[in-house]
């Protein structure tokens, strides 16, 4: 990526244009692929420029024969422009006056080669105004970690906006996506609950931490499937925004 931590910065103290970090729009990008077992690199590539925070998921994509061919790795992904950290200065989170200052973002997809070819590729997986050209913390079914994947769930935008302001459920096979929105609404991080026996990727519920325009917070129940509101549970009191969420299912007894 163009973006560096700044060792001297933060040795210093010192904040440049982007805090502790400096833009290197001219250096070279790269994609390196590690066997776990053996630690041994298996792939790297050269790729285009790009920025992310967040990865959403890879696999292996495989010929007839079942041997694998490439890996196929989905981030949001900034376009390679590191403004999304300025965005997420608080006095900029706070100075929204209808505006649309989000910067722009979108499920990259990197294609990485396993033929030893030095080029890897990075594209859209779905046409970005899908999820209002804004899409981070996304999350997945965590039965599909690895593996071949049709859906991911994230933060996406209804515009215009200064942060990310919906929910939004993607179909990376039909290239669609729908939302759930509510105005001057700020969720967090989705996360994917799978219904007990279920078969499909998609069946179960999605749920977020969200802060709440009036200052209060509720978790929100989304079905997975129809990404419509099931329920809501209301907090009493006020909820700081949090960028991530988790589920922790109980033992059984």
């Amino acid at each position: 990526m163009p973006i560096r931590y700044s060792l001297t910065r933060l040795l210093r103290s010192e904040l440049g244009q982007f805090y502790t970090f400096d833009c290197l729009p001219t250096s070279r990008s790269y994609m390196h692929v590690m066997c776990k077992s053996t630690g041994k690199t298996v792939a790297s590539v050269m790729v285009p420029p790009f920025m992310a925070i967040h990865f959403i998921n890879a696999y292996e994509e495989v010929d007839k024969h079942g041997e694998a061919t490439e890996i196929i790795a989905d981030c949001c992904e900034q376009y390679g422009d590191p403004a999304i950290i300025k965005t997420l200065v608080l006095r900029q989170l706070r100075s929204f006056r209808g505006m649309d200052l989000l910067p722009n973002s979108r499920v990259g997809r990197f294609r990485i080669p396993l033929d030893g070819s030095t080029f890897g590729e990075l594209q859209s997986a779905l046409d970005p105004e899908e999820h209002g050209r804004g899409i981070e913390m996304c999350n997945i079914n965590r039965a599909r970690i690895g593996k071949k994947y049709r859906y991911a769930y994230g933060c996406g935008a209804r515009r215009p906006c200064n942060f990310f302001n919906t929910l939004t459920k993607m179909d990376l096979v039909l290239q669609k996506a729908m939302s759930w929105y509510e105005e001057g609404a700020v969720p967090s991080e989705p996360f994917f609950v799978a219904r007990p026996g279920a078969s499909d990727e998609d069946d179960g519920a999605v749920m977020s931490i969200v802060s709440a325009e009036d200052g209060g917070g509720y978790m929100v129940v989304l079905d997975a499937t129809t990404f419509k509101e099931i329920a809501r549970v209301k907090f009493p009191y006020g909820l700081p925004y949090g960028f991530h969420g988790c589920w922790i299912p109980a033992k059984n007894s």
